[in-house]
């Protein structure tokens, strides 16, 4: 048998070393982010349906891409939860679609690497999903376009235990020693 000729044996070793991985965002860093999504502003981030979660983060770094805004919080330099969100309209303008189940599908697959999201409850406005190996989801319904998504968040399971805990907005008692609100360091 005759050994392959270099050219054929260059362009093998070549296809193996830029083969790029299907990779999860959550556990992306700052900088695999910003390649992604270009460069992110650090930001203080409030969400009602997030109770506070945001503060416990070294970093909230905020993206917009394609009209969509996203938020990613980092610890450690480590992404654990990002949300996509389609910007809230004004009177004056006509409503924003949201993201279509499409859409938002694409995201969870993007998001969970090799597995893939299971859908755990739902109450209309709010669907809680999971990906039993390592994230949670939280996908919030447009309220003028009930088919159509406002917001997808996707957590880390170091910051929730379980669903429930996610749709309560109970944080794992691990991740708040870990990482305290900053005005509770000290305690």
């Amino acid at each position: 048998m005759k050994a392959p000729s270099i050219p054929l044996a260059l362009v093998c070793l070549c296809s193996f070393a830029f083969v790029i991985p299907s990779q999860a965002r959550l556990g992306d860093d700052q900088a695999t982010l910003e390649e992604r999504f270009g460069k992110g502003e650090s930001i203080e981030y409030k969400h009602e349906q997030d109770r506070g979660l945001w503060s416990l983060f070294d970093t909230v770094l905020r993206f917009e891409k394609n009209g969509i805004q996203i938020v990613a919080g980092l610890v450690d330099d480590r992404c654990e939860s990002i949300v996509y969100e389609v910007p809230q309209s004004t009177a004056e303008e006509d409503p924003p679609e949201g993201l279509s189940w499409a859409e938002v599908q694409a995201l969870m697959a993007k998001n969970a690497g090799e597995g893939e999201f299971q859908m755990n409850s739902g109450n209309g406005a709010i669907q809680i999903w999971s990906r039993p190996e390592d994230s949670y989801a939280r996908l919030e319904h447009n309220q003028s376009m009930r088919s159509h998504f406002r917001r997808v968040g996707i957590y880390s399971k170091s910051v929730y235990e379980n669903t429930s805990a996610l749709g309560e907005g109970i944080i794992r008692p691990e991740f708040l020693r870990a990482n305290p609100p900053r005005n509770l360091e000290d305690f």
